[in-house]
């Protein structure tokens, strides 16, 4: 299925034609307390962002920590206009989302709970 979808990646975020983007999606979490007024990303975060027509219409910030060799997601973001997995899944016959997320993962957790998704189950783990 080509929707006309272009997927980019940059190793700094400054300059890149998402970070207006990324500024109004943080902007809007702060202000509805689903994020601390911290910046936790910069210019030198890494980002990788999807355009349909040469809009920006999502992606995700993340950094790399040598430290504990790891690829930190900072923060995953979407355009408000461009609701691209519920027209996709609707056209397939889907009649809802689903998906797992930690219950620790708080800011996931919130941010499922603004677009509507609640939790209907938890899965267990017991490390043995």
């Amino acid at each position: 299925m080509n929707e006309n979808f272009v997927v980019h990646s940059s190793e700094k975020l400054a300059m890149t034609p998402a970070l207006p983007l990324v500024l109004t999606t943080y902007a809007e979490l702060i202000q509805s307390n689903l994020a601390v007024p911290f910046i936790t990303f910069n210019n030198d975060s890494r980002i990788i962002w999807v355009e349909k027509h040469g809009v920006v219409i999502g992606g995700i910030v993340w950094e790399y920590k040598p430290d504990i060799n790891c690829g930190w997601i900072i923060l995953s973001f979407t355009h408000k206009c461009y609701k691209v997995l519920e027209e996709s899944s609707k056209k397939l016959g889907a009649s809802h989302l689903s998906s797992f997320v930690s219950i620790n993962n708080k800011s996931r957790v919130d941010s499922m709970n603004s677009v509507g998704m609640k939790p209907v189950a938890y899965r267990t783990h017991k490390k043995l």
